[in-house]
């Protein structure tokens, strides 16, 4: 079921690339609470932002800490109107610098657990992001990630957290009755030990 985005809100994609895959990889996210101007120039301000914010030192996609063959493409933003939404991309094509890494399948990725105020499997929700930092050791025999790079990681999502132009929320589709739900606060990002997959990254 679609999630529902209230007018005034946006939501945004990190666009990740990896060489050879002709398929970028987006991860998706809402942003509020709300009132921002609903013109082109407003989204393109705000998806500037989220680049710098990504990629900057200390943050989860720093180019210092990201394989050579990954690329912060950039970042999408849209902001819902009363007649759809409008929207622009940033794109500054940042390359990794850290050398050739440990390539793992790109259908591998961490996932970033995100958590509200609301109880229950509706109060969280998830993101997988790219494996585009590990490096060979960083995960062990059993597809575990080391708890110290566990650690760093989580720093770097707690900095990315802090310095965003707004506050993410957790977008919901309508509830039983079909009427719209109120996005949930993102209040905590937690990076998980286990590598998971996501099959949609499973090139044919």
């Amino acid at each position: 079921m679609a999630i529902q985005v209230p007018v005034g809100w946006a939501t945004f994609s990190q666009i990740i690339g990896l060489t050879g895959d002709a398929e970028p990889m987006r991860i998706t996210w809402a942003l509020g609470p709300g009132g921002f101007t609903q013109t082109p120039a407003a989204a393109l301000i705000l998806a500037q932002n989220i680049s710098v914010q990504s990629t900057s030192t200390g943050r989860p996609f720093d180019p210092l800490i990201r394989q050579n063959q990954w690329t912060y493409i950039g970042t999408e933003v849209k902001i819902e109107t009363p007649t759809g939404p409008v929207g622009a991309v940033d794109t500054i094509n940042s390359p990794g610098a850290a050398g050739a890494g440990f390539n793992l399948p790109q259908n591998c990725a961490y996932l970033v657990q995100k958590r509200t105020a609301r109880g229950g499997r509706s109060g969280r929700g998830r993101v997988f992001v790219p494996c585009c930092t590990f490096q060979e050791g960083d995960v062990g025999n059993t597809g575990d990630i080391l708890t110290s790079v566990v650690s760093v990681l989580q720093t770097r999502w707690n900095a990315w957290l802090a310095a965003l132009p707004g506050q993410i929320f957790l977008a919901h589709g309508p509830d039983a009755n079909g009427f719209a739900q109120t996005p949930d606060a993102i209040t905590t990002l937690s990076v998980q030990q286990r590598i998971a997959t996501q099959r949609t990254r499973l090139r044919r």
